[in-house]
């Protein structure tokens, strides 16, 4: 996705990889809650890079 969105690659991509982790556990143990928390974690440097690039 990054590529097409033409966006490097997130300085903290440790954090969307704990959150592989985090989503499968959660998933695996039907922890909803936990599972939300993940994907936020997940997607929130993608969203913050994209803040960036879309700042004036």
């Amino acid at each position: 996705m990054l590529p097409k969105l033409d966006l490097a690659l997130p300085s903290d991509l440790r954090q969307t990889a704990k959150a592989h982790g985090d989503l499968y556990r959660s998933a695996q143990q039907g922890d909803a809650e936990a599972y939300r928390r993940a994907v936020i974690d997940h997607y929130e440097p993608l969203l913050r890079m994209l803040r960036v690039k879309s700042a004036p």
